[in-house]
């Protein structure tokens, strides 16, 4: 069943950018209605901040949204990739192959982590400013 293997790993895959994708929207708009609320000199007229700000990323930043998540995911992927084959690796006793293993994932998860810091920041810039930054 070939084709339910590779059926697995879209499904892993696309969980991962699905998560990514609703914790950067959750980013942006917390970030638009902080900005929006702190900007606003008379905050009786405030209105809706966060509907406002949901507005503003489902109409102007879903783009820069989706790349960013879509980036993270990818990284998020391959560290999945690497630990399943660390996994099939296991029983064997070539302790090369589990070094480099282990080498790569350390440096993919601080590369996943700088691309977090990264976007999360953009994604703020994005909110307060409404600037495309990705």
């Amino acid at each position: 069943m070939p084709f339910i293997e590779h059926m697995r790993w879209y499904h892993v895959f696309a969980f991962l950018w699905v998560t990514q994708f609703i914790l950067a929207c959750q980013d942006v708009t917390i970030a638009g209605a902080v900005a929006q609320w702190y900007f606003t000199r008379n905050k009786k007229l405030l209105g809706w901040p966060i509907l406002t700000s949901m507005k503003r990323l489902f109409r102007y930043h879903l783009g820069s949204v989706a790349f960013g998540s879509l980036l993270i995911a990818i990284v998020k992927f391959i560290r999945v990739i690497f630990k399943y084959l660390e996994k099939r690796l296991s029983g064997t006793t070539n302790q090369f192959c589990s070094f480099c293993l282990k080498c790569c994932q350390c440096c993919l998860w601080c590369f996943e982590k700088f691309l977090k810091f990264l976007s999360r920041n953009a994604y703020i810039e994005i909110g307060e400013l409404g600037l495309a930054e990705l």
